[in-house]
């Protein structure tokens, strides 16, 4: 849906944007429903957001239609494992790291009961800004978009608040291990994409893990070393 977009925004890019359509839809349409919430045009309800994506669905088609179709059906057709590679990986890392969040579903500790609050808070809100769940009578006096994020998916789908937590949870860590290689891929492309004749699309797409590698899971081994810890590796509380 937000192909057209990005193609336009980042033309010269090997992957023409394709890594970045999801995080920047997402953020985009949460954006255009959150004004319009604000300003009463649109119901904060899974209504709402069809609304939204139907209007961004009209923009994306204008501008498909208005660019050379064959140009970019001609640019799917020959890169279409540049497609499959990244949504392979969202897909890979969405249902691993859903997996790791049904293992420890709990919502407690740290701001997870705050930011559960807030997610109900901004879904029963008629309107925007949404009510504080800690004080009957105010709005909430806090940076709340990325759980309005959350909520967009609760309005459209119907999904239970804490379900929906755990699963953002797994979203917000596949997008930014798609956003991350993505980059890294842009990077290297232009530089390694063809030597010798032939496709390096693979050899590029698996240096570029390195980022969502580095980024994900290098930079926070606490959990790995809880793990380990728990297993009673390496070492023992006296």
């Amino acid at each position: 849906m937000f192909f057209p977009f990005t193609q336009k925004l980042f033309p010269k890019f090997r992957d023409k944007g394709y890594s970045a359509t999801k995080i920047i839809g997402l953020l985009v349409i949460s954006y255009l429903f959150w004004l319009g919430n604000t300003f009463q045009l649109i119901p904060n309800s899974g209504s709402g957001v069809v609304l939204t994506l139907f209007l961004v669905l009209i923009a994306a088609g204008i501008i498909f239609y208005k660019n050379d179709l064959r140009s970019l059906i001609k640019w799917m057709k020959e890169n279409l494992n540049v497609i499959i590679i990244f949504d392979i990986l969202f897909l890979v890392t969405f249902l691993g790291w859903s997996l790791v969040r049904a293992s420890n579903p709990e919502i407690i500790g740290t701001e997870k009961p705050m930011e559960l609050a807030f997610i109900n808070g901004i879904f029963k809100s008629p309107s925007f800004p949404p009510f504080d769940p800690w004080l009957s009578g105010y709005s909430i006096s806090y940076y709340y978009f990325g759980y309005l994020l959350v909520s967009i998916f609760m309005q459209l789908l119907g999904t239970a608040s804490g379900t929906a937590f755990n699963l953002a949870v797994a979203l917000f860590f596949s997008l930014t291990a798609v956003i991350s290689a993505g980059i890294l891929f842009n990077i290297i492309s232009p530089i390694h994409s063809r030597e010798e004749g032939k496709d390096k699309t693979k050899s590029i797409f698996l240096i570029s893990l390195l980022a969502p590698l580095l980024i994900l899971v290098v930079s926070n081994a606490e959990g790995l070393l809880e793990v380990m810890h728990s297993a009673g590796l390496f070492w023992k509380m006296n």
